[in-house]
C-alpha cells in the first residue's frame, strides 16, 4: 500500500503474520518506507492485531467523517507511529509518524536511526488507504 503526495510517499507492507493458532495470533509484521522532504528511511515493525483492529475502526470513521485523527503504533511504539488526522474543517488531511531501525555495526552498537515524517495528501485516497489496511488485516498472507 502506497500514500503518495508528489514526491512524498509512505509505503507499507505485510511481511510476516503470526499463526491464528498462537497466542499472538494475527499481530503483523510490517515494512514501512518514507521519503519525504528529500529524507527517507525503511524499517520493520510489529504491530499486535488488537491494535490494527481498532486502528481501522477509527480510520472508517475518519473516512466517513473527514474530521479527527486515528493512530497506529508498533509493539515497540519508539519503533513505529503512524497518525493520520484532518487539517482543516473542510476535511483536508495529513499524515505523520516515526519509523526507526536498529543497526549493529561494531562494538558499541546498535545505533537506532529514525525518519520522523509528516506531511498533507489529497484526502479522496483515504478509501484506497483503508482498503489497504484492511488487506493487511485480513489476509493470511504476507504482502498483502
Amino acid at each position: 500500500m502506497e500514500i503518495r503526495e508528489g514526491n512524498n510517499c509512505v509505503t507499507i507492507h505485510c511481511v510476516d503474520r503470526v499463526p491464528a493458532n498462537l497466542s499472538s495470533g494475527g499481530d503483523v509484521e510490517l515494512s514501512v518506507e518514507v521519503f519525504s522532504e528529500k529524507f527517507s528511511g525503511q524499517g520493520f515493525a510489529w504491530v499486535a492485531a488488537p491494535a490494527l483492529t481498532d486502528f481501522l475502526g477509527q480510520l472508517q470513521q475518519l473516512e466517513e467523517r473527514r474530521q479527527g485523527e486515528v493512530m497506529l503504533e508498533g509493539l515497540e511504539p519508539e519503533d513505529f507511529r503512524l497518525r493520520i488526522w484532518s487539517v482543516n474543517r473542510r476535511g483536508h488531511l495529513a499524515i505523520g509518524g516515526l519509523v526507526t531501525k536498529l543497526v549493529h555495526h561494531g562494538e558499541g552498537g546498535p545505533y537506532r536511526h529514525a525518519v520522523e515524517f509528516g506531511f498533507e495528501f489529497d484526502p479522496t485516497l483515504l478509501p484506497k488507504i483503508l482498503a489497504g489496511f484492511h488487506a493487511i488485516a485480513e489476509s493470511g498472507e504476507p504482502n498483502s
